[in-house]
């Protein structure tokens, strides 16, 4: 059962990403630092979505896609400092967006393009009481920056920010069986927020703060056989917290260039199997709350539903993991200067695939 517990690290990367809400792409994750001894893993993912409209109730073209397809990474590294101390450095890109509206439609919003990119980077120490009870916590770094042109019947808006990179921590406890492959970690990210210089086309220099939500995470898993393990996490982000909102741009509109009016709960579950030493297997199933009234126009998906895959492949110190999830994103309605009322059905596919070493 030993084994099968330390293979359940290998799915983590395909629920991290199930999970990702809004503009959240990657989480960080608790699991590296059970991981034994010294261990450093790479995990890369990658999204392809595809999009089908409605604008007033008649079908509109999208191009195939309003947000963008993208790619990810989480590179992390633990380390043993004591029998008792662990801690562990994680590299990801926890916020993103591309948004793009295809020139060559009828859509109301053609040519519209929006970014956001980001860099996190998360230290972490976990301290074991005993072999069941364990306590962790660290300091998150996160730099972001984004731009959008935005073209509407009534006017064109454009915004570049600066880079800014600001603090934020996470504090967490874990409570171990480790005869029965249980295991239970509860981690709470505090929320970080960006004061952001940045100029638009309405007033020039401007500044407006975004606030990256707190969360938090329940992460689970037990042993309900020889060789089977059930796992999952159930991830509460507090997204009502969330706008871009520069200041001109409100007093035009009466609103923000992107918000949610609620928070976002989801859910993945999954099943492994051992089949022997070498290979191992799971199946995920995930599902993300709606929110209501009207979409973003810069981040329609509302919600979704997934299914996936994970393979891994264990030799020695070396752990590879490859999956593959479907992803159903539920409709959303978004409105046009209060003229035009669309509806977007987005699905995709996510492949993912992770690399451990222990050395």
């Amino acid at each position: 059962m030993k084994r099968l517990l330390l293979s359940t690290a290998l799915f983590g990367l395909s629920a991290t990403l199930a999970q990702a809400a809004a503009i959240e792409r990657t989480f960080t994750s608790s699991s590296i630092l059970f991981e034994e001894g010294r261990y450093v893993e790479l995990s890369l993912g990658t999204v392809n979505l595809d999009s089908s409209g409605r604008l007033n109730g008649l079908p509109v073209s999208t191009g195939g896609g309003v947000m963008g397809n993208f790619n990810t990474y989480i590179l992390g590294l633990k380390y043993p400092v004591t029998p008792d101390l662990d801690v562990a450095l994680v590299l990801d890109q926890p916020v993103g967006a591309d948004v793009s509206y295809p020139s060559d439609t009828h859509y109301p919003l053609a040519g519209t393009r929006a970014k956001v990119r980001s860099n996190g980077a998360t230290l972490m120490a976990r301290y074991k009481f005993n072999e069941n009870f364990s306590i962790y916590g660290g300091l998150r770094v996160l730099r972001t920056s984004g731009h959008v042109n935005l073209n509407t019947p009534q006017f064109t808006y454009g915004m570049q920010t600066d880079s800014e990179t600001d603090l934020g921590w996470l504090a967490g406890v874990a409570y171990e069986i480790p005869e029965y492959a249980v295991r239970v970690a509860l981690t709470y990210s505090s929320p970080i927020d960006h004061d952001f210089g940045a100029r638009d086309t309405f007033v020039g220099d401007t500044r407006f703060t975004t606030t990256i939500p707190k969360s938090v995470q329940l992460e689970f898993q037990t042993g309900i056989a020889p060789d089977w393990l059930a796992f999952g996490s159930i991830r509460w982000v507090e997204w009502s917290k969330f706008d871009i909102n520069p200041p001109a741009y409100n007093m035009l509109t009466g609103g923000p260039l992107v918000g949610y009016e609620d928070d976002t709960t989801t859910v993945v579950v999954g099943i492994g199997h051992k089949f022997n030493e070498t290979w191992s297997g799971a199946v995920l199933f995930g599902y993300e709350t709606a929110m209501d009234g009207y979409s973003s126009n810069l981040g329609p998906p509302n919600g979704r539903r997934s299914i996936g895959l994970a393979g891994t492949y264990t030799h020695g110190p070396m752990k590879v993991t490859a999956g593959l999830s479907y992803l159903d994103m539920r409709d959303s309605e978004t409105n046009i200067g209060g003229a035009y009322t669309a509806t977007f059905n987005q699905k995709g596919l996510l492949a993912a695939m992770k690399v451990g070493y222990a050395f």
